[in-house]
C-alpha cells in the first residue's frame, strides 16, 4: 500500500529523455539541451534518437487537485488567514 494521498496515487508516469536529435537553428545533430517525451522529440524531429541510460521517469499531476496535494503543507500556512 502506498502512503501517498488518494489524490495522487493515479498520476500519470512519464519517461523523458535526453535525444540526439537536429537542431532547428543551426540544422546540426547534437544532444538535446534537456529532456523529452517521446512525443515531445519526436515532433521536434521525427529522426530523433534517445540517448540511452538518460532516462527519468516522473510522476506527473494530472489535475490542479494533485499538483496542489504534492506541495508542501507549510507553503499554505502563510497564505490563509
Amino acid at each position: 500500500m502506498s502512503d501517498r494521498p488518494a489524490i495522487i496515487q493515479n498520476m500519470k508516469t512519464n519517461e523523458f529523455w535526453f535525444w540526439t536529435m537536429r537542431s532547428e537553428t543551426t540544422g546540426k545533430v547534437r544532444r538535446s539541451p534537456c529532456r523529452f517525451t517521446d512525443d515531445e522529440a519526436l515532433s521536434l524531429d521525427p529522426e530523433a534518437v534517445r540517448v540511452p541510460g538518460t532516462c527519468e521517469v516522473i510522476d506527473c499531476p494530472t489535475s490542479p487537485d494533485e499538483y496542489e496535494a504534492m506541495l508542501p503543507s507549510s507553503i499554505f500556512k502563510n497564505c490563509k488567514s
